[in-house]
């Protein structure tokens, strides 16, 4: 099966919206997903992150560990239930 990489300005652009809007993201033990749309899976851990909404997209190793990073400030940001 061949894969679709997601354009490195594309993870960018998640990754600043994530820290500039927290408010409009949600995530789960499974999804992180923003009000637009954007499905991202982050079950079974960083090994297999990949975009899953608007479509399948991989996400490079190295985008793989900002992203990472860039979920956990985003749960520090989240308001507890």
């Amino acid at each position: 099966m061949k894969s679709d990489f997601i354009n490195p300005d594309s993870i960018d652009v998640i990754l600043n919206n994530m820290r500039r809007k927290p408010e409009d993201w949600w995530m789960d033990q499974y999804h992180v997903k923003h009000r637009s749309g954007v499905s991202i899976w982050i079950g079974n851990g960083i090994t297999n992150y990949h975009v899953q909404e608007p479509h399948y997209q991989a996400i490079s190793w190295s985008n793989r560990l900002k992203l990472r990073k860039a979920l956990k400030k985003l749960k520090e940001d989240m308001p507890s239930l």
